[in-house]
């Protein structure tokens, strides 16, 4: 009885480390994809007027956080921004017709030019993008690859103690042995009577029947 609940207990620890091992990593916010839609951004950046030359805003010291995708960003920085990375900087130029329509805006059909860094990304309503990249490229292939292989590894291991557990619970107890109150699993058995023996008890004949010819198990 013991050993069947160690056999349920080997199988159960190897069903659950395949299981877990299956299961693909969950990630918090990772920077694959640089900034996406939602996403809360802390931004540092200089604005000139493009066609003049002039200094509009400079915010390189006194950076601010703004929500993508919520109407708090003229279209041409919005559609700029996506995709950058924490500590990227980056200078565009935004034409009137994505910059402030808003013509009682003073700088209402103004050429835009941008110098934006990012200082940080913080976490946002992230899609599933960014893991389905991850997952998909090269370094999370070997990673996957080296995790299936060490599943694979555990289930062997867990299979051979099995079935090495098995194999002893095959192997009757010597049946002479038994008789005395000795335990020895037995190394064999009478060919005649077909009783389990150790060597050492059947060294002079089977003590069943006397026969001589012992059969060991392979």
């Amino acid at each position: 009885m013991v050993k069947h609940s160690k056999l349920k207990f080997h199988f159960i620890i190897c069903i659950i480390t395949i299981s877990f091992i299956s299961i693909n990593p969950v990630s918090s916010y990772t920077p694959c994809v640089g900034i996406e839609e939602f996403d809360v951004v802390d931004f540092a950046y200089t604005l000139w007027n493009d066609g003049t030359g002039e200094e509009i805003e400079s915010r390189d010291s006194a950076s601010f956080e703004v929500k993508t995708g919520q109407g708090g960003l003229i279209v041409g920085f919005y559609e700029e921004v996506l995709g950058m990375f924490i500590d990227e900087e980056k200078t565009f130029v935004i034409p009137p017709n994505k910059g402030y329509t808003d013509q009682s805006h003073n700088l209402y059909n103004v050429y835009l030019k941008y110098t934006v860094y990012v200082n940080g990304i913080k976490d946002g309503m992230r899609d599933e993008d960014c893991d389905n990249k991850i997952n998909s490229g090269f370094v999370s292939k070997i990673l996957k690859g080296l995790m299936w292989v060490a599943g694979i590894i555990v289930g062997i291991i867990v299979i051979s103690a099995i079935s090495t557990q098995t194999k002893q619970q095959t192997l009757d107890k010597c049946h002479h042995c038994k008789s005395i109150g000795k335990i020895s699993v037995s190394e064999g058995k009478c060919s005649r009577c077909g009783n389990a023996y150790c060597r050492a008890s059947f060294s002079k004949g089977c003590p069943e029947c006397k026969s001589n010819s012992f059969i060991p198990h392979k």
